[in-house]
C-alpha cells in the first residue's frame, strides 16, 4: 500500500470524482481508477458504490476512510519533521518573524501549523499587510517592518505576486524568490450546483453570485480574471462569516487557489473547481534574512518540504509559469 494511493482514494472520496481527483494530482483517470482497483483488492471490499452521478462512499470505505486520513495527516507531519532544521528539538524558545499578504498566509497557514509542530519552542508570529505597503517598505528597507517585530531585525517577508504588475515587481529590484507557483480557482458549497462540474469558464462564472475577500491583491487577481467580462459580484468584504452564510445560503461562489487544493488541507463543506483560462501567480520570498536565525531556518524549511512534498505540483507550475520573475528555479539554497 503506498500513501499516494490513500491520498487518491481520500480525494475521490472528497470530490465524488475519478476525472476532479486526476487534474487534482496530475496523473490520468486510469491511473487513478487502478489504485481504487487496487486498494479494494487489498483491502478485500468495494469502497465506493458505482452508478450515480457522484461516486459514494460504502459503509466499509467511509471507516477506512477515516482511518486514511489519520495516516495521511501523520505522513504529512512525518515530512514536516523531516523538513525541519536538525536542531530543532534542541534549542531553547525561538520567535519567527513572518510579514505576509493575507491570501499568501491562507494558502500556508496549515504549513505555519506543522513547523510549530515540528519544532518544539518555536512560535511563528505572522504579520498582515498589503502586499503593496509590504512591497513600499521593503524598498525603503524595512523601517515600519522592523519596528513590528520583537528582536527589531527583518522579517521573512512572504508575498504574492502576479506577471504584469511592473510598476510593483520593478521595486522588488530582482529580490522576489517565488517558492510555489498557484492559479486561481472557483470555491464553493457542495450543495451548490457547480460543486459537480470538473472546470467552468469565466463567462460560465459571471452566471453565479461572487463573493471573495476584500485585499488589494487579490482584488486584482479577480480584475484580471473577469477583464471584459461582468461578473455578479455580490460582495467583496473582509467579513468572513458573512462570506460562509452567502455561499451556504445563497450558493454563492468565492475564489481559492490551486495549491491549497492540491494540499487537501480543507474538506467537508467546500467544492474547488478549476477555472478555464485562469489567473496564475507566485507565492515567495521577498529580500533575503540573515543566515542562522530562525526566519533562515523556516526559509529553508520551507523550500525542502515543498520539493518533497509537492514534487509533481511543483514540476508542473514551475512549467506554466516559467521564469516569469526572471528567477532561477535551480538554484541551491544552503
Amino acid at each position: 500500500m503506498r500513501i499516494e494511493s490513500l491520498e487518491l482514494f481520500l480525494s475521490v472520496a472528497e470530490h465524488g470524482s475519478v476525472s476532479r481527483t486526476a487534474k487534482q494530482h496530475f496523473i490520468s483517470q486510469q491511473g487513478v481508477s487502478s489504485a481504487l482497483k487496487a486498494l479494494e483488492k487489498e483491502f478485500g471490499t468495494p469502497l465506493f458504490t458505482r452508478g450515480g452521478p457522484k461516486l459514494e462512499l460504502t459503509e466499509r470505505g467511509r471507516a477506512i476512510a477515516s482511518e486514511a486520513q489519520r495516516i495521511v495527516d501523520s505522513h504529512r507531519r512525518m515530512l514536516a519533521i523531516a523538513s525541519a532544521p536538525k536542531d530543532a528539538t534542541t534549542q531553547n524558545l525561538r520567535t519567527v518573524e513572518i510579514l505576509t499578504t493575507p491570501f499568501a498566509s491562507a494558502a500556508l497557514e496549515e504549513l505555519f501549523l506543522d513547523y510549530e509542530a515540528a519544532t518544539p519552542g518555536t512560535r511563528l508570529r505572522v504579520t498582515e499587510r498589503d502586499l503593496f505597503r509590504i512591497v513600499d517598505d521593503f524598498a525603503e528597507g524595512y523601517p515600519s517592518a522592523r519596528r513590528a517585530t520583537q528582536q527589531g531585525r527583518p522579517p521573512l517577508a512572504i508575498i504574492c505576486c502576479m506577471p504584469g504588475m511592473d510598476k510593483t515587481i520593478s521595486r522588488m529590484n530582482h529580490e522576489f524568490e517565488p517558492l510555489v507557483n498557484s492559479e486561481l480557482m472557483a470555491a464553493c458549497s457542495t450543495s451548490c450546483a457547480l460543486a459537480s462540474k470538473d472546470s467552468i469558464t469565466r463567462d460560465e462564472l459571471c452566471k453565479y453570485p461572487i463573493v471573495f475577500y476584500s485585499e488589494p491583491f487579490l482584488n486584482k487577481v479577480v480584475d484580471k480574471l473577469f477583464n471584459g467580462l461582468e461578473p455578479n459580484i455580490q460582495q467583496n468584504t473582509t467579513n468572513t462569516n458573512m462570506l460562509a452564510r452567502a455561499m451556504e445560503r445563497d450558493g454563492a461562489v468565492t475564489f481559492s487557489d490551486s495549491f491549497s487544493s492540491y494540499l487537501q488541507r480543507q474538506h467537508g463543506s467546500t467544492a474547488f473547481i478549476p477555472i478555464k483560462d485562469s489567473v496564475y501567480f507566485s507565492i515567495g520570498f521577498l529580500g533575503n534574512v540573515a543566515p542562522d536565525t530562525p526566519e533562515a531556518q523556516f526559509a529553508n524549511f520551507l523550500r525542502k518540504y515543498l520539493a518533497i512534498a509537492c514534487a509533481p505540483y511543483q514540476e508542473r507550475y514551475v512549467s506554466l509559469m516559467g521564469d516569469a520573475f526572471g528567477y532561477n528555479w535551480n538554484r541551491s539554497h544552503p
